[in-house]
């Protein structure tokens, strides 16, 4: 039979209470409950550190809580608080009622079921990865934004509105004139509109559409068409500002370059996802992203430069792309 000893009091005092940091805690503790003392709801509970510094009592880091609560080990006390789900709180684990907002009974123990299923599969099954029962309706309603969504795409819109602003060198011969173009460019529907809006100000009869026409050689023609080297900026220009706007600030990074997505993909067992120009991504097995690189790397530059615009455009024009490397090199 277990036989329990009786605690020593005056031992835990001697090792633990007596030491002079802890009795400067227990006095910060003591000072922060006289200072709540008269707080409406305070009986029978306890007043808690939010930043777990018993010597900080400034009253926005103090707020009055159960005893379970407060005394329960900090990394466990997000279980406790998180609202459990009525029909299914009895279950084994947690069970958040935010996971199952909306669902039928049924529904909520067949999602429990597969999730308690799932937590013994290994990371490499493909079926741990299967939608849970409730997903796919889910799925089809609008996503309320969360907080961190909020101010990634406050902060994302910051970046592309400094980025618009920024200088960007087109080929004109003056400042002035290549951030005229970067402006129209910015406002362009598309590249053609772009095009359009900058003849159309060369075009003009005041002193700065002179100007502007003389700077980006568009005086020497009667049709007003910049040089081929400025509408070819003009054209790059334009497909990686639709680019940000599909996939955000670093969509031009290097790391978001179609090759060296390509090449990660070719690196992993079980392959990856790319990202494609339109914003959507695409798997792309080991076997076939070994294919394109070693189709890209045999290529002319200029026949590489195509293709890649092919691979990338969408994930239907990706897939001709593949099939006709694939019949090349068959």
């Amino acid at each position: 039979m277990e036989t329990f000893k009786e605690r020593n009091y005056k031992k835990e005092y001697e090792n633990y209470h007596s030491k002079p940091e802890q009795k400067k805690r227990r006095a910060g503790r003591n000072h922060a409950r006289r200072q709540l003392k008269d707080t409406k709801g305070i009986v029978g509970k306890d007043v808690h550190h939010k930043d777990g510094n018993p010597m900080n009592n400034d009253k926005s880091n103090l707020s009055i809580v159960t005893q379970k609560y407060n005394r329960t080990e900090p990394r466990l006390r997000d279980e406790e608080r998180e609202p459990q789900d009525k029909d299914i709180k009895d279950k084994k684990g947690t069970q958040p009622a935010k996971y199952f907002k909306g669902l039928k009974k049924t529904t909520k123990s067949k999602r429990d079921a597969h999730f308690q299923r799932g937590k013994e599969k290994s990371d490499s099954d493909p079926s741990a990865y299967k939608d849970a029962p409730g997903d796919k309706k889910a799925r089809k309603e609008p996503m309320r934004k969360s907080k961190y969504t909020k101010d990634y795409q406050k902060m994302y819109g910051e970046v592309l509105a400094y980025e618009a602003r920024a200088f960007h060198d087109f080929g004109a011969n003056s400042p002035a004139a290549n951030n005229k173009i970067r402006d129209i460019a910015n406002k362009a529907r598309d590249f053609k509109d772009a095009i359009n809006k900058i003849v159309n100000f060369a075009k003009g009869s005041s002193t700065p559409s002179k100007k502007f026409a003389q700077a980006i050689g568009a005086d020497k023609f009667t049709d007003f068409e910049p040089d081929k080297d400025i509408t070819q900026n003009v054209k790059d220009f334009i497909q990686q500002r639709d680019r940000v706007k599909k996939i955000g600030p670093r969509a031009n990074d290097p790391d978001q370059n179609l090759q060296v997505q390509l090449k990660g993909a070719e690196d992993l067992r079980t392959g990856s996802d790319v990202k494609l120009d339109d914003g959507k991504t695409i798997k792309v097995t080991q076997k076939n992203a070994k294919i394109i690189n070693m189709a890209l790397d045999r290529v002319k530059p200029q026949m590489r430069v195509q293709l890649i615009k092919l691979l990338g455009k969408n994930k239907q024009s990706f897939m001709k792309a593949l099939g006709a490397i694939k019949r090349s090199m068959a």
